[in-house]
């Protein structure tokens, strides 16, 4: 080789441009500065305890091949030094993925965007098309390993300094792009293609799945969060009611004439001072602690005719395990077991209850009862004579199996719970099957009333450690009693959110998977078709900008049968899943959510009748059209004879012709007599199992039916009754609808006989007005007679009306003068 020769070129660096060169000094420090600063940060964090060792480890690593690459690139070894630092960039970066989870995604975009931009600065064609392919499945694994990494990461948000020192890198990488974007017209037009159709689809890609995730994560929040309110809600009602109908059954012994007459009888024998009968009370109380099972003060309270009354109460209501009954003292009268002790005027109970005399009602806290075994609650309530005079007190403890199977039947999922919470006091919860009450629940008061005073009704919180959406509602009752209402019992319906919202986290995962497919068919497509596919590329790229800015019905053209409109397919199939798995939420969320909301319109529409005969009418056509049962029709109770039940109104032509007829059913006969005179709901799945059940020639196809009593209060007004011709068909989802129903029904009852009476009398004080206007006008008192009888027998409609005038003793004397 002579002196006049050129040097070949032997080694990497040396086929590295002037411009390059310049790109790599200002890219190699600057991703050096950036990174040492992290490091720095890093290292103060890992000092005070904030940081992993691992982080440390990582951001270290990245800022010692920075510093490394550097130093080749000021050596003038450009190509070995950006090699350095994009290799480093390509295997650390989407290392961060297997600390941290949720963090896929921005450490995908640093894997493909900080190397490739780096490379595409400073490095020949062919490499950075080895670099690109590198950083796609660099990014691949950074995406799908936090998708899929099966161990436990932390699941926090980096901390501030960690954001800072994002933030830096993110500085560089503008930096970067933008001496990119500045050198862009010198590339080569297949390095352009390669690097926009990769850059632009992953970014549109990105945009799509932060975008659908935000919408279809905010969207199933809400749906959840509203499901889970409507459940509370639902559930606080059922036990609202359970509570009623156990204080509606204790008022009715209350009222048992034999258990009033013992009670009076036992207070007749005690003497006028107060202080000799509490010390023999005392004595007795003493005697019956330490007596044997045999003791006649035992045998006198255990097995009189009184307890036997309460034992057979015990008997049809058998959740009441131990019910007994004191005087005016607090002495026991009678009793279904042997209590502790004989004296109860110092319980709490008796207390609240005997209320000074004045009478009151008590429901205890959820509590293990020891004497019965069971989980319960005592309730008392005042006996009063027949001038309301307190004379003693009813207790009653109600074991708390119909609420057990109320809240084990209302779980859903593999963690949706419902608890029963009174704030600092109790809370209720099934845990293994069982029921279980602890003195102190896991929400605290201030938790509880924060889900209640949201305007959404559902909050996020820590619920026993995981995170958990919260719904909550006051335990409450379809009439409003104002016994179990002001208990302050709070219904709490709860469940994971990694459960909660699973649908959105694997729609997540699809969006990902197939946006990551469709950056791989856009960089093959891109290597292999060049120039002449740039035109349907960019129509895609506006396609999908369309679909990031929130319009799922735009669509790709598919203008060839090749990988670009395989895909444009793609792309539309993708976009078409989402928008209908949006829809199918809410259309889900929406059914569970039509039957109350019709329900509720059926009230709205009854509530405008003020005629009996046409309400009834709209009520059992709009009931069956609303829920599509095969017939409705409802009776009311005779206003002369109790006893009779008439139907009012009914659906179809059996409904026509039971009118024609006249049809009436006796209270207690079929379905409807029996929930007239229980005044309670019954439910028959299937007519061919209830031996009560009165086939009907005129429905010869009902399967199931419900008959729900119209009460107002506790009058009976009516029956509503549903059949339907599907065999379990009806359920008790349709009875507490139908409750909700037939309260509105007795409402609009009350109404339409009251706005009836209102209209009669004012009819007939119209009349009278208009009678005594026309009296008015007469001369004489012959010519008002007979406008009077005139008009009255218009109204009554007489055939003849007479009027008879017998002179008094006065008028006669009077007559005897002027004559």
């Amino acid at each position: 080789m002579t002196a006049s020769q050129p040097e070949q070129p032997s080694k990497p660096s040396e086929m590295v441009t002037k411009r390059q060169k310049r790109a790599a000094n200002i890219a190699s420090l600057s991703l050096s500065v950036a990174m040492g600063l992290s490091a720095v940060f890093n290292i103060y964090e890992y000092l005070s305890g904030m940081a992993e060792l691992f982080q440390l480890v990582l951001i270290s690593l990245l800022a010692l091949y920075s510093i490394i690459g550097y130093g080749f690139v000021r050596a003038n070894k450009t190509v070995r030094g950006i090699l350095i630092i994009v290799i480093s960039q390509l295997v650390i970066i989407p290392l961060y993925i297997l600390q941290i989870q949720g963090i896929g995604l921005l450490v995908g975009a640093f894997a493909i965007i900080l190397p490739t931009s780096v490379a595409s600065l400073a490095l020949p064609t062919k490499y950075f098309r080895r670099v690109l392919i590198a950083a796609v499945f660099s990014t691949m694994f950074a995406i799908i390993g936090d998708l899929y990494w099966p161990f436990e990461r932390q699941a926090t948000a980096p901390s501030t300094i960690n954001l800072i020192a994002m933030g830096i890198v993110v500085v560089a990488v503008l930096v970067i792009g933008f001496i990119l974007a500045r050198n862009f017209t010198t590339y080569s037009l297949n390095t352009k293609l390669i690097a926009g159709t990769t850059v632009v689809v992953a970014i549109a890609v990105i945009g799509i799945g932060v975008t659908l995730s935000q919408l279809s994560s905010s969207a199933l929040e809400e749906r959840t969060g509203q499901n889970l309110q409507t459940i509370a809600q639902a559930q606080a009602l059922a036990v609202g009611e359970l509570l009623f109908r156990e204080t509606a059954t204790l008022r009715t012994l209350a009222l048992n004439e034999p258990l009033v007459q013992a009670v009076q009888m036992q207070n007749a024998l005690y003497g006028e001072s107060e202080s000799a009968n509490l010390a023999n009370i005392e004595e007795l109380d003493i005697q019956w602690q330490g007596a044997e099972d045999d003791d006649a003060l035992i045998t006198a309270v255990l097995q009189n005719s009184i307890a036997t009354e309460l034992l057979q109460y015990q008997d049809v209501f058998p959740n009441n395990v131990e019910v007994f009954l004191t005087d005016q003292y607090g002495a026991l009268v009678a009793a279904t077991n042997r209590t502790t002790d004989y004296y109860q005027a110092d319980e709490t109970w008796w207390q609240v209850a005997y209320n000074d005399g004045l009478g009151g009602f008590y429901i205890g806290n959820p509590e293990f009862d020891e004497s019965s075994g069971v989980n319960a609650f005592n309730m008392a309530i005042a006996m009063q004579n027949e001038t309301n005079e307190t004379i003693g007190v009813l207790r009653t403890t109600v074991q708390l199996n119909a609420l057990e199977d109320v809240l084990a039947s209302a779980r859903f999922g593999e963690t949706g719970r419902v608890d029963i919470y009174s704030p600092g006091e109790f809370e209720i919860e099934i845990e293994d099957e069982q029921l279980v009450i602890e003195e102190e629940g896991i929400l605290a008061a201030d938790v509880l009333s924060e889900a209640q005073a949201s305007p959404s009704g559902y909050i996020f919180i820590s619920y026993d450690e995981e995170a958990s959406v919260l719904a909550t509602a006051p335990i409450q009752t379809l009439t409003h009693e104002p016994i179990v209402d002001a208990l302050n019992w709070i219904v709490a319906v709860h469940q994971t959110e990694a459960e909660a919202l699973a649908g959105v986290e694997a729609q997540q995962r699809l969006n990902i998977l197939l946006g990551l497919a469709m950056v791989l068919i856009a960089a093959g497509l891109a290597y292999t078709l060049g120039q002449r596919l740039t035109a349907p590329i960019v129509a895609l790229t506006n396609v999908a900008q369309q679909v990031t800015g929130g319009d799922l019905t735009a669509r790709a053209a598919v203008q060839s049968q090749d990988e670009i409109g395989t895909l444009a397919e793609a792309f539309n199939t993708m976009t078409a899943q989402v928008s209908d798995a949006i829809v199918t939420l809410e259309d889900r969320v929406q059914a569970r959510t039509q039957a109350l909301e019709t329900s509720i319109d059926v009230g709205r529409r009854i509530s405008t009748v003020m005629e009996p005969q046409q309400l009834v009418v709209e009520v059992v056509n709009q009931v069956r059209q609303a829920f599509n049962y095969y017939h409705a029709h409802i009776y009311l109770l005779d206003h002369q004879d109790k006893t009779i039940l008439h139907m009012a109104g009914g659906t179809g032509t059996a409904g026509r012709k039971m009118l024609d007829k006249g049809h009436k059913l006796s209270l207690g006969q079929g379905l409807v007599g029996q929930a007239a005179i229980t005044q309670t709901p019954v439910l028959v799945p299937d007519v061919t199992q209830e031996a009560n059940w009165l086939p009907n020639p005129l429905l010869p196809d009902t399967k199931s039916e419900i008959a729900v009593p119209i009460l107002s209060g506790k009058e009976l007004l009516g029956v509503l009754d549903v059949q339907n011709n599907v065999k379990d068909g009806l359920s008790q989802t349709d009875v507490d609808l139908l409750e909700l129903i037939a309260s509105q029904v007795a409402v609009a009852l009350r109404n339409a006989t009251l706005y009836q009476g209102v209209q009669e009398r004012a009819n007939r004080e119209l009349q009278i007005n208009e009678i005594n206007q026309k009296i008015l006008g007469t001369m004489n008192v012959q010519q008002a007679m007979q406008v009077a009888v005139r008009e009255l027998g218009q109204i009554v409609n007489a055939k003849q009306v007479r009027v008879h005038l017998q002179a008094t003793e006065n008028s006669r004397n009077h007559r005897g003068k002027t004559e």
